[in-house]
């Protein structure tokens, strides 16, 4: 046997090494994939869920019992309350919605964002705000805060801790915007090579 036959026969326990980790990376990226696939698909499920939930609780609250007429339904006092837990409801829907646009986000590019949570929270931020003025609909302001002065406290309190975390992720989405971007910056590898964009010249 020659030294040359010697020196090609070398490599081949790394090349087999190589091929049994490509083949456990592919086996590891396809159960990712194939599991976020299948978190992404109950997401949806409950999305859709969520949305019939909310539009058939807000008609069932919006029908007018026996003996009345619809235009009792404009004058009646759950109206109200009615229709802030119908958008609160319509948010949750969003929450759901934004969370699967992360996972559909990262099957097609293998990158998470930031983004989608900073708008997740404002989303969340917002149904504390009208859980909170669903609440204080409910009983008269004023009565509230002259019988049960903790309760309203502690109200007006997770108003103004709501209002100020819309307003700081807000702000953050406002300045941090263009560093989190949806979409990665293509990387050196990714570029053309000099000679080929020569070659098409």
């Amino acid at each position: 046997m020659t030294e040359v036959d010697e020196n090609m026969k070398a490599p081949a326990p790394k090349q087999a090494f190589a091929r049994e980790k490509a083949g456990f990376t592919r086996f590891f990226e396809t159960t990712d994939s194939l599991i976020y696939a299948l978190v992404g698909a109950c997401f949806l499920i409950a999305a859709l869920v969520s949305l019939c939930y909310s539009v058939i609780k807000f008609g069932v609250a919006l029908w007018p019992p026996t003996g009345k007429n619809l235009g009792d339904v404009f004058t009646s006092a759950n109206t109200a309350t009615s229709l802030i837990s119908f958008v609160s409801d319509l948010l949750l829907t969003l929450i759901i919605m934004e969370v699967l646009g992360t996972v559909v986000h990262y099957l097609r590019t293998r990158a998470t964002s930031l983004k989608p949570f900073l708008f997740i929270g404002i989303i969340s931020a917002t149904r504390g705000v009208l859980a909170v003025g669903a609440r204080l609909s409910v009983e008269n302001v004023q009565q509230l805060s002259a019988s049960q002065g903790a309760e309203f406290r502690y109200s007006m309190i997770e108003l103004g801790v709501n209002a100020g975390v819309i307003i700081a992720l807000g702000l953050a989405v406002r300045l941090f915007g263009r560093f989190l971007d949806d979409e990665p910056a293509p990387s050196s590898a990714d570029l053309p090579a000099p000679e080929a964009a020569i070659d098409h010249m």
